[in-house]
């Protein structure tokens, strides 16, 4: 029992044990993640009460014109990879992050609905296009044998800040004046442009040659073809252990107010799932640093998330404490899910790349991902309302894609041609 809670010390001082080891460039990766995870979650905490109590727009536009951004920043997300591996990833990152400062900032004094359209559109493409060059300057700067150790430590720093930043958001815009709402947008900014005169400290990223593989639409029936169709199908397994949290942020609270349960359980709910992220994802990554133990991860990530859909259709048919017992249950098993979908997703999006266009497979990777994802909001709506034995066949085609995935991704790496 005495090592309990030595255990727990370890986990929490975990990323603060490694920072002090880290190597200078590590260490600054730490500190621009931790900015910018703060600016995340204050943008995410207000962006949108600005938007709809703040500028008077209706929030039926503004989840369109969201929802619009979001699928341009997937469409040229490709063409950001590979002017990632062109142009150098580094560069790319500091001039995507300087434009999301600046989008930001103009966002907060949009004078018409014409201007708040075109600066979100150049904000939320700046900001997808920026992640995807980020991940191809990671691969620049840290080996391959460390990388998913290093997301494991970013991730928990990341997800602390988010935290951080949906606190100081919540404190700015208690009144919910129109001054508050303005401050947190250009404090995200700000933080925006610190984090890309901060990447100018890290090394300049290598100008790569086009890469033959490289294209979205290689020639029909050729090797670079089936390596690539091979990459996107990964992908695809991937973004399906990440629904998880599509079914934990909006199914949770559609399924309370069906079973006719208090919905501020969702925020319990919530809050559970990012203490346990910060606590372990360091240590459930360590099983995700081979090809092998990658692809028995994401089998279990999707068994898992198997049990999970399964506990919801358990608890719609009880009531009351043994409801909630069931969900928190469910809460538990989605956690773990995630837990074990984003280590192995890592290792495989940048083992599986060739070196030379990490910039493209990222941009790949983050489309294919998305498929799924994008599917899972309305199908989880539609879940919830037919309830029933609907929950239990879903559960099912889970669990048996979640024991093919070892084998899935296994033969998808025999696809994907790797060549230095």
């Amino acid at each position: 029992m005495k090592d309990r809670p030595r255990r727990l010390g370890t986990m929490v001082l975990a990323p603060f044990r490694y920072y002090s080891r880290a190597s200078p460039n590590e260490r600054l990766l730490i500190l621009t993640t931790a900015g910018s995870s703060i600016g995340f979650g204050a943008y995410g905490a207000a962006s949108i009460l600005f938007f709809v109590d703040g500028l008077h727009f209706s929030a039926e536009w503004v989840a369109s014109l969201i929802g619009a951004a979001g699928l341009l920043a997937l469409v040229t997300g490709l063409w950001f990879g590979r002017l990632a591996d062109r142009l150098g990833a580094r560069e790319l990152t500091i001039l995507l992050s300087a434009t999301e400062a600046v989008a930001v900032a103009l966002l907060a004094y949009s004078p018409n609905r014409l201007l708040f359209t075109c600066f979100i559109l150049l904000f939320i493409v700046a900001d997808r296009g920026g992640n995807i060059a980020w991940g191809a300057m990671l691969a620049d700067i840290v080996s391959a044998p460390d990388r998913t150790r290093v997301r494991a430590i970013l991730r928990s720093v990341a997800n602390t800040g988010i935290a951080v930043g949906a606190g100081i958001a919540a404190i700015a815009t208690t009144r919910q004046e129109l001054q508050g709402y303005r401050l947190v947008l250009l404090g995200v900014g700000l933080l925006a442009a610190m984090r890309a005169a901060a990447f100018r400290f890290l090394p300049k990223s290598r100008r790569r040659a086009p890469s033959p593989t490289a294209h979205i639409f290689p020639r029909w029936r050729s090797a670079d073809w089936r390596a690539n169709l091979a990459f996107v199908g990964m992908s695809m397994i991937v973004g399906l252990a990440s629904t998880g949290n599509r079914l934990l942020l909006i199914g949770t609270p559609l399924w309370l107010i069906k079973n006719g349960l208090p919905t501020a359980w969702t925020s319990g709910a919530i809050v559970a799932n990012g203490v346990l992220v910060i606590l372990l994802q360091v240590r459930v990554s360590r099983g995700a640093e081979t090809l092998g133990g990658s692809g028995s991860l994401l089998g279990s990530s999707l068994r898992t998330l198997a049990i999970a859909v399964a506990l919801y259709g358990v608890g719609s048919l009880l009531h009351g404490r043994s409801a909630l017992v069931a969900l928190a249950a469910a809460v538990l098993a989605l956690t773990v899910t995630e837990l074990q979908g984003v280590a192995a997703g890592w290792y495989l999006r940048y083992q599986l790349a060739r070196p030379d266009a990490q910039g493209f497979y990222g941009g790949l990777h983050t489309a294919g991902a998305a498929v799924p994802v994008a599917l899972a909001s309305p199908g989880v709506a539609m879940l919830v309302d037919g309830g029933g034995v609907a929950w239990f066949l879903v559960a099912g085609g889970v669990l048996l894609l979640g024991m093919a995935a070892p084998r899935l991704i296994s033969h998808a790496s025999q696809q994907i041609v790797i060549r230095p």
